[in-house]
C-alpha cells in the first residue's frame, strides 16, 4: 500500500522564520460545512435587533480590550511586526471601529434618497439601500487582516 501524504501548511513568523503553528488543509466537504454554518449564523444574526447587535459588539469589544496584549502578541508573531505596532494599528483600531459601528451603525445603514444632478438624468432621485450579502469569501492582505476584518 502507498502512504498518502497530507499537506499541512505551517504559519511562520516572517521576522524570525520560527514556526508558530500548523493547520490541516480542509477538503471540500469540510469547506461546505463551514459555509453552511456561516449561512446559519448569518440567518440568526439577521433576526437580531440593532439594540441586540450593539450589545454584542460592545461585549466583543470589551473582551478584545481585556485581552489586548495577548492578541497583540499573536498578531505580531504572525505578521513580523512589533507587539506595540500590533496593539496600536490592529487591536486598538478594531476596538475603536467596533465602538463606532455600535454607536452609528443604525444611522449609517439607513436608506438614503438623493437627487441626481447630472446632464443625462436631471432632477431624478435615487435611493441607496444597504442590503446584507450573507457569506462572502475574502482574500485579505496579510499585514492588516485583523484590522480589515473588524
Amino acid at each position: 500500500s502507498t502512504a498518502v501524504s497530507v499537506l499541512v501548511p505551517t504559519l511562520n513568523n516572517p521576522a524570525t522564520g520560527a514556526e508558530i503553528d500548523s493547520y490541516p488543509l480542509m477538503d471540500r466537504d469540510e469547506v461546505d460545512l463551514v459555509i453552511a454554518t456561516a449561512r446559519t449564523s448569518f440567518a440568526l444574526w439577521s433576526q437580531t435587533s440593532f439594540a441586540q447587535r450593539t450589545a454584542i459588539l460592545l461585549k466583543a469589544s470589551q473582551y478584545l480590550a481585556d485581552n489586548a496584549p495577548q492578541y497583540a502578541e499573536e498578531i505580531a508573531a504572525e505578521n513580523g511586526k512589533t507587539p506595540f505596532d500590533a496593539l496600536l494599528a490592529d487591536v486598538f483600531t478594531v476596538i475603536d471601529h467596533t465602538h463606532y459601528i455600535a454607536k452609528h451603525g443604525k444611522k449609517a445603514l439607513r436608506s438614503k434618497t438623493m437627487w441626481h444632478f447630472n446632464i443625462i438624468a436631471p432632477l431624478r432621485k435615487c435611493t441607496n439601500m444597504y442590503q446584507p450579502k450573507g457569506v462572502v469569501g475574502i482574500i485579505s492582505p496579510w499585514n492588516y487582516r485583523f484590522t480589515l476584518s473588524g
